[in-house]
């Protein structure tokens, strides 16, 4: 995913969008699952 960021921030108008948007899709979205449970036990901890 690194290279993927680097990618996008230092190729400026060379994107593809096309392919951004896809890896976005199958690479990115299998992990909400997880990104949304530790957010809550995050959140959980917070309140003590």
């Amino acid at each position: 995913m690194a290279a993927v960021r680097n990618y996008i921030a230092h190729g400026y108008f060379s994107v593809d969008d096309v392919i951004l948007f896809e890896t976005i899709r199958q690479e990115l979205q299998p992990l909400l699952p997880h990104l949304e449970a530790i957010l809550h036990k995050h959140n959980q901890e917070r309140k003590g």
